[in-house]
């Protein structure tokens, strides 16, 4: 008996993630000539002391690139206050 459940549960497991995969494929396709990463991404940003809000519009690309910036300098100042303080 616990050789049937495990079976039709490993059967159930396997088939609804080739169905995942295959969802995945059709959402990923594009028309030709688009570019996800030219698209304008707009983001409102509030500085201190600034009352009113204002767009910062960059492409996508853009926007990836300097988080990943953000990420490794933040990473960097980590690391040098660990060294710092051992």
């Amino acid at each position: 008996m616990r050789r049937l459940i495990f079976a039709a549960v490993s059967v159930s497991t396997l088939s609804f993630a080739s169905l995942a995969i295959a969802a995945d494929e059709q959402a990923q396709m594009q028309p030709a000539g688009y570019d996800p990463n030219s698209q304008m991404v707009c983001i409102y940003l509030t500085h201190e002391g600034i009352l009113i809000r204002r767009p910062i519009c960059q492409s996508a690309q853009a926007w990836l690139s300097k988080r990943e910036h953000d990420r490794q300098e933040f990473r960097d100042q980590l690391r040098l206050s660990l060294l710092r303080n051992h």
